[in-house]
């Protein structure tokens, strides 16, 4: 293959040790394909690297490979295959964390968004490999969390998606991460965005979306209450109260 793929990796020295990103970068020069790497080195949050980035990258095909994380040496390659085959614009594959396998492969692309809404599949930033003649998506620096579930959801609306049935992404999960260190609260916020975008894009799924979220508020504030924070665990029963009226919230 001549294509030159530009790879994406935001670091932090504050959540990851030097020597994964030398993991990182390493399985990325060691891809079957030609690649372009663009590090991002700043402690402002992996959104804002990666939009750096993709303001830095000059090639039609762009992936994402978080500083913990590593590679097959085929997974470029598989992918690129795959997202010429198909025509989408974003490509996803199998993943492994620890012993478990995340498998992303869907028959249509609503029961894929469906699970993604659900956080039935999770860890797939380090999977993505992109077209960027299909679109020019940016991730929303703004989120607390979830900023990459939402640039999936936004890309896949715009472009479809396609997968390679095979696991070629290692995502490697410890205690000093960012995203170990939730504030529960303000990720509603970003859940509540997530939303939003599912009803005005898949408006078959925006009854699912509405119940989602009015339980995840309702879970959070049985958190609180449990943490004996009654007041922030009221105000959470109202809100799912207020998005959808849920016999289980009542009952709480």
């Amino acid at each position: 293959m001549t294509e030159i793929v530009d790879v994406i990796i935001p670091y932090s020295s504050e959540y990851t040790e030097k020597y994964k990103l030398e993991r990182a970068k390493e399985s990325a020069k060691n891809q079957t394909v030609d690649v372009n790497l663009i590090i991002c080195e700043d402690d402002v949050g992996p959104a804002y690297g990666r939009n750096r980035g993709l303001e830095r990258s000059k090639n039609r095909f762009v992936a994402f490979l978080d500083a913990d994380d590593y590679w097959e040496e085929d997974k470029l390659e598989k992918q690129i295959k795959k997202l010429d085959e198909t025509g989408s614009g974003l490509c996803l594959n199998k993943v492994r964390r620890g012993e478990e396998i995340i498998d992303p492969v869907r028959e249509s692309e609503i029961e894929f968004i469906k699970d993604l809404l659900l956080c039935n599949i999770s860890s797939l930033t380090s999977s993505i490999l992109i077209d960027s003649e299909k679109f020019q998506n940016r991730f929303d620096e703004e989120m607390y969390r979830f900023e990459d579930h939402l640039f999936i959801i936004e890309t896949v609306n715009q472009s479809g998606i396609c997968f390679v049935n095979e696991i070629l992404t290692t995502v490697e999960k410890h205690d000093n991460g960012l995203s170990s260190k939730t504030d529960q609260y303000k990720a509603l916020n970003s859940r509540s965005k997530i939303s939003k975008k599912i009803g005005d894009y898949y408006p078959s799924l925006k009854e699912t979306a509405v119940r989602d979220l009015a339980q995840r508020h309702r879970w959070v504030g049985r958190d609180f209450y449990f943490n004996s924070d009654y007041k922030k665990s009221i105000e959470l029963y109202k809100k799912s109260l207020s998005i959808k009226i849920l016999p289980k919230t009542i009952a709480a």
